[in-house]
């Protein structure tokens, strides 16, 4: 939670629901304080080192089964009753791993609105549960406040904007490297919320290469995603014993625990596999930057996920690690090839503009708390 929680304080509430619905993450912020960030983002410089004035230490529950929305609300009903039982609550954002799309209301289920404006639905995959969910409502009716939801690119996107590496920039994109490749876009002070947007991860890149889920061949997402690059990684390693070793060490002795990290210090230290690797990922994931920044010309272009985090991964500590150099700043590596691919007389301004997000992992939270906020700001 932000801390001290003051039951005398205005709170807003920010959460993600992840890793399909089964990890839950619940902070309660000082509203006052999300004010005056809201106050001075317009016109504020960025903020590189994400420093704020309160600390948020959310509360995490993970779950065995993916929750159904209704078990969702009365997880962050537990946690709020729990850690702020006589907290007064201004608002609430809530951060999923899902599509949102806005819908008319159905006029046979409430026939005395007819006229009733759409409402955002949330779909989670195939789960049952999550089919065209009207959260903000429940949401509202739950809690009786207002009430915002947000993809977790586009809280994570919110988050820099508000607090961290893009902080008062008008523009804004995110790529978000994880699990899987996707974006999100904030424009003229506002996220760009549409059900598709951001689907970054099925452009194809590349003629020949591996097969996405979907079908298609050489998408970004199977490419140059961090789980496809461990995948492709360990899948390799028959036919190379040296990587394997090496690999293996990193790792612990585990190729299970291979992190994409660990692939980027291997090849900054010259293995052929994770070079091969690593520079098809990089290509696509600097081209694609370029066409988003030229595309739409935004003050920033924020990068998240393990792999900003890769020029801090040193030789791991476990006993028989071998002794690799530190690997080189992989946003750094980004920013060159930009720089090389773009127009000459761009180079320099078009790299300058690709940053590391600051929030890491809590980026989400942050973002869903200014979620409310920015709703009432429209």
């Amino acid at each position: 939670m932000a801390a001290p929680v003051d039951a005398n304080q205005s709170l807003t509430v920010g959460a993600a629901l992840m890793y399909r619905a089964t990890r839950l993450e619940v902070a309660l912020f000082p509203t006052a304080d999300l004010a005056q960030y809201a106050s001075s983002g317009g016109s504020g410089a960025a903020n590189p080192s994400g420093n704020t004035r309160f600390t948020v230490r959310p509360v995490i529950r993970e779950f065995t089964a993916p929750l159904t929305p209704s078990a969702a609300l009365d997880a962050i009903t537990a946690i709020l009753a729990e850690h702020a039982p006589r907290a007064t609550l201004a608002g609430i954002g809530l951060a999923l791993d899902a599509t949102i799309e806005q819908r008319a209301p159905d006029p046979s289920a409430a026939p005395e609105h007819p006229a009733a404006p759409e409402h955002p639905v949330v779909t989670m995959g195939k789960l049952a549960s999550w089919q065209a969910v009207p959260l903000v409502a429940l949401l509202r009716e739950r809690f009786g406040v207002p009430a915002a939801i947000a993809t977790l690119p586009e809280a994570l996107l919110l988050g820099e904007v508000w607090f961290g590496a893009a902080r008062g920039a008008r523009s804004a994109v995110l790529v978000d490297v994880g699990r899987t490749v996707a974006a999100a876009i904030y424009e003229q002070g506002r996220l760009v919320q549409r059900p598709f947007v951001g689907q970054i991860g099925h452009l194809p890149v590349a003629a020949t290469g591996p097969r996405c889920a979907c079908g298609g061949v050489g998408h970004l997402e199977v490419i140059a995603s961090a789980q496809a690059l461990v995948r492709r990684c360990i899948g390799a390693l028959v036919e190379a014993p040296a990587t394997e070793a090496l690999a293996r060490q990193l790792a612990g002795g585990r190729l299970e625990a291979l992190r994409v990290a660990q692939i980027w210090q291997m090849a900054c230290a010259g293995d052929p596999v994770a070079t091969a690797l690593m520079g098809a990922a990089n290509d696509a994931l600097a081209f694609v930057a370029l066409f988003l920044l030229m595309t739409l010309d935004a003050e920033y272009l924020v990068f998240s996920g393990p792999l900003i985090h890769a020029s801090t991964a040193r030789p791991s500590h476990l006993e028989g690690a071998p002794d690799l150099p530190a690997a080189a700043n992989w946003i750094q590596a980004i920013r060159d090839e930009v720089g090389q691919l773009a127009p000459p007389q761009r180079s320099a301004d078009l790299a300058r503009r690709i940053v590391s997000a600051t929030l890491h992992q809590r980026g989400a939270i942050w973002g869903a708390a200014a979620l409310p906020g920015m709703a009432r700001s429209s």
